[in-house]
């Protein structure tokens, strides 16, 4: 059997079950539309992971304190029992010699607070940070400019305000900066506005005012631990690379 002669039997035997051929024509274009819609989606989700990864920052750990008796897992080193952490582990992690992984160290301390200026007020979350966490936690200035280490020595009253805070606090026509804010009361001096970021895991990433973390400690929150130290609640810690991120948990476990 010739080439056109199987041609007109293919043809004749498609004619006499046409049903049949468009049922089978129709599953074959379904399943090639559903790989391709499944492919999109996969893309998509693996996008929205990656810039919710991004947003956060790149080869970021978290340390935190825990209760006695619990145990942290994964990529999640955590400090040692009730006494949680002070500025003696940031500067412990910080130690090239005993963490030689690790590239950054980011302390913060954080409080809701209620934020004013003029009638305005909102309540926010108000971070104490040092210049670190710029570059490790992804916040940059829009306009203005971040925390410095002369903010940190000399416990400086100044702020960077997230949007959704300039945006609740003052006029579009307003001029945030070097306006002064009034958290719990106490004077602070917008010295920059961040970048927007929108909605992230830890929810607004935008409603935060970012402060001096010495300040902070020092002036606005004043807790300590059961040895009289200044706390801190979270250490973000920037990794070298990616690859090296176990390393880097195994070092901080050991440290702590």
């Amino acid at each position: 059997m010739n080439i056109g002669e199987s041609f007109r039997v293919a043809w004749g035997g498609l004619m006499a079950n046409k049903l049949r051929s468009v049922l089978t024509t129709l599953g074959i274009v379904i399943g090639i539309f559903a790989v391709i819609v499944l492919v999109s989606i996969g893309r998509g989700l693996e996008t929205i992971v990656n810039e919710q990864f991004g947003a956060l920052g790149s080869n970021l750990l978290f340390v935190f304190p825990i209760t006695p008796g619990t145990q942290a897992g994964g990529r999640h080193p955590s400090s040692r029992g009730s006494q949680g952490l002070s500025n003696d582990d940031v500067r412990a992690i910080e130690d090239t010699f005993r963490a030689p992984d690790v590239a950054a160290v980011a302390p913060v301390i954080r409080r809701g607070r209620l934020v004013t200026f003029g009638r305005e007020e909102t309540e926010t979350e108000v971070v104490g940070v040092t210049p670190a966490y710029e570059t490790v936690r992804n916040y940059h200035p829009a306009v203005g400019r971040f925390i410095t280490e002369e903010d940190i020595q000399a416990e400086s009253r100044v702020a960077v305000l997230g949007q959704t805070v300039v945006e609740n606090l003052f006029q579009e026509f307003e001029n945030p900066l070097d306006q002064t804010i009034r958290i719990e009361g106490m004077p602070f001096r917008v010295v920059g506005i961040l970048e927007e970021k929108g909605g992230g895991s830890f929810g607004d990433e935008d409603d935060v005012v970012l402060i001096p973390l010495s300040t902070a400690q020092r002036r606005l929150f004043q807790q300590r631990n059961q040895q009289g130290k200044y706390i801190v609640d979270i250490i973000f810690v920037q990794a070298i690379s990616e690859d090296r991120m176990d390393a880097a948990a195994l070092e901080i476990t050991d440290i702590l």
